[in-house]
């Protein structure tokens, strides 16, 4: 049993976000896969509905593209996290 589904199944919506948010970032500091990563952040956002879900998974993407040397594409990322409602309130809480 994967852990994401896990949490889907549990309805526990911040461990499945978690749960990607690990995923992400081991595809792309073990796999060196940025560009895997991001495709997994793009197809997995959007099945949250709560920004504090969505939030872990959008500011990972944006650090791994920001380690990666790709600037433009994090600040994207970046963006879209602290532009989600209550964006910035989950930053120091959340990344870690």
């Amino acid at each position: 049993m994967k852990l994401p589904d896990l949490g889907r199944r549990r309805k526990i919506s911040i461990l499945e976000a978690a749960a990607i948010r690990t995923l992400i970032t081991l595809k792309a500091e073990w796999q060196n896969d940025v560009d895997g990563a991001v495709s997994l952040a793009e197809t997995s956002v959007t099945e949250f509905a709560r920004d504090e879900d969505a939030f872990l998974i959008v500011e990972v993407t944006g650090r791994q593209l920001f380690y990666d040397a790709r600037s433009p594409e994090a600040e994207d990322w970046f963006m879209a996290a602290t532009d989600s409602p209550g964006g910035l309130r989950f930053w120091p809480a959340r990344r870690t």
